[in-house]
């Protein structure tokens, strides 16, 4: 037994040493605590009151978050289980005496394993991957961006969504040195992402106040992937492209990429047309292509310039037995067809007559 009385400091205050032997000794007496266990969580108590140092210290963190994910696989009870390994890594990196440095290595070492446990993709288990995925948001910090960036090829869409999530929580604290690999994985995990929510995600995850034009083309990439899927049908008529395209109607945008934009916008928006004229389509389908059909044209105004007078969205909104016709003539003042040119078919746009 610890004898609380010599520890003080006045005031109530307990000295940093005494507290962590003394967080260690209550950790070992709780139930299911192995003496291994028990150890692990007397040299992290020691160790989050000082700097770590080295691979050392390193090794005490790994040791300490493997034994908590060990904890996690094994619970009988997945519910109990995900609320003791959340709260037990809250007690040790937000206790008041934890250094900052101490959090910093924490962050960085739970990156850095969160990223080998994602690995191993199905045998890991989507109760054990969302626990972790949490911890990497409840985290808070860029340093654990190596950890989201790896659950975003997850199999379960919900860990991906949440991946997504905490690549948007940690994005503006990246210094813009470093935003290129974070980029990189957004692009790539956005050029094959199935599910639209997530996809959505991935957009704002990449939509930075200071627009660069890196970010611009791993946002176009994505989007010309999403195009591509379309044409196949591989991709469904979706709300996914509405908010990232909204943002870039507020973006200064160069023209190499505008014209890399302007093409695809075309391509989408007859397709759009096609499908929308077609019928049968569910209502959430339906609103969801009114939409992009709306935020596209503006989108394709902004960057070209051009007016284009009637528009498809508002030919749409007039409704009658007449809407499926007119929208067709109006597509054809953007895009062309077999015997006219349209508005951005010509000259720097270049896009091919009926944006095939």
């Amino acid at each position: 037994m610890v004898n609380l009385a010599y520890g003080r400091m006045g005031a109530g205050r307990w000295s940093p040493p005494l507290l962590a032997t003394l967080v260690a000794c209550i950790l070992a007496a709780l139930p299911g605590r192995s003496a291994a266990q028990a150890t692990t969580d007397e040299a992290i108590n020691e160790l989050r009151v000082r700097t770590p140092s080295g691979a050392n210290d390193d090794r005490t963190i790994d040791d300490w978050l493997g034994a908590q994910i060990g904890r996690l696989g094994s619970a009988s009870d997945p519910v109990a289980g995900k609320h003791e390994f959340l709260a037990s890594l809250s007690r040790v990196r937000d206790a008041v005496d934890s250094k900052q440095e101490f959090k910093d290595a924490f962050a960085a070492r739970l990156g850095t394993l969160a990223a080998a446990e994602f690995g191993k993709g199905d045998a890991l288990g989507t109760r054990v991957a969302d626990a972790i995925v949490r911890a990497l948001l409840d985290a808070k910090d860029r340093r654990v961006v190596a950890g989201l960036t790896a659950a975003l090829s997850f199999p379960a869409a919900e860990i991906r969504y949440l991946a997504a999530r905490g690549c948007v929580g940690i994005r503006d604290s990246v210094p813009a040195n470093e935003r290129r690999p974070l980029l990189d994985a957004l692009k790539q995990a956005g050029v094959r992402e199935p599910n639209a929510v997530v996809v959505e995600r991935i957009y704002t995850a990449m939509s930075y106040g200071d627009l660069t034009a890196e970010a611009l083309d791993a946002i176009v990439d994505v989007l010309t992937a999403r195009v591509a899927g379309y044409r196949e049908a591989k991709v469904l008529a979706d709300s996914a492209e509405a908010s990232v395209l909204e943002y870039l109607a507020g973006a200064q945008i160069p023209r190499a990429q505008g014209v890399r934009i302007v093409r695809q916008l075309a391509s989408m928006l007859r397709l759009d047309v096609e499908h929308y004229v077609r019928g049968g389509l569910s209502d959430d389908v339906g609103v969801a292509i009114e939409l992009r059909v709306d935020v596209c044209e503006r989108l394709l105004s902004r960057i070209t310039g051009i007016n284009p007078g009637e528009t498809v969205r508002g030919v749409m909104q007039t409704g009658g037995p007449a809407v499926g016709p007119s929208m067709q003539l109006a597509l054809i003042g953007w895009i062309g067809s077999d015997q006219a040119d349209g508005a951005l078919t010509a000259g720097t746009w270049n896009v091919p007559r009926g944006a095939d």
